[in-house]
């Protein structure tokens, strides 16, 4: 991986030996590379890395092949698959020594200090989104549902006129009463849950997730 000098810093992978990245790494500075702990207990079992030197992408043409490269530090290890997962062996480069990577497109890593996130204003849709979201969804529902049972009263009440006496088959206070009814319910359902989406963390979302 290529990194700039204060990576480890931001992502708190901490030293175990040796030392970090710096600005003195420059393109016209000495090859280096700091490795993670995983890295030297696979390739170097019972001896000192440090100090040693890497042969990076040998053979595999000339834009893979890098300089001889000094190993100056050890750092610990990062799951990047899974917490239950032995970590991979990794190495990394200075960013300053590899000039192209940033051609093939870079991350951006960024920890900043104190509240970092507005309650309304985070991470993700805002609160009012999230709320109109879950209402439209399930207003919708409501909506198809008593618009397909206006339809069939309807077509049936031609059907039903012969079997009444002293009844209109048709009556408007009822086909109107009963769809507001049955729509002012549904959304007395729907806010509800709709309120409670709206006030849970995005990060604790994304926990879940």
């Amino acid at each position: 991986m290529t990194v700039s000098p204060r990576y480890f810093e931001v992502l708190k992978i901490p030293l175990v030996r040796g030392r970090l990245f710096t600005d003195d790494d420059r393109l016209d500075a000495p090859a280096v590379a700091v490795i993670s702990q995983a890295m030297a207990r696979q390739f170097w079992p019972g001896s000192d890395p440090l100090n040693e030197r890497l042969v990076i992408g040998r053979g595999l043409g000339q834009n893979f092949e890098e300089p001889v490269r000094q190993v100056v530090g050890i750092v610990g290890d990062v799951h990047d698959d899974a917490l239950g997962l032995d970590p991979l062996p990794a190495v990394y480069v200075p960013l300053a020594q590899r000039p192209n990577a940033r051609a093939t497109g870079m991350f951006a890593v960024v920890r900043t200090c104190g509240q970092s996130r507005d309650a309304d204003r985070a991470l993700g849709a805002q609160a009012r989104d999230v709320r109109h979201m879950v209402l439209f969804h399930g207003m919708r529902l409501t909506l198809i549902g008593v618009a397909i049972g206006m339809a069939a009263a309807f077509s049936l009440t031609r059907f039903l006129a012969s079997f009444l006496f002293g009844v209109q088959a048709l009556d408007s206070v009822v086909f109107i009463l009963v769809p507001i009814f049955l729509s002012v319910v549904a959304l007395a359902a729907v806010w509800l849950p709709a309120l409670r989406a709206s006030r849970v963390d995005p990060l604790t979302a994304l926990r879940y997730e």
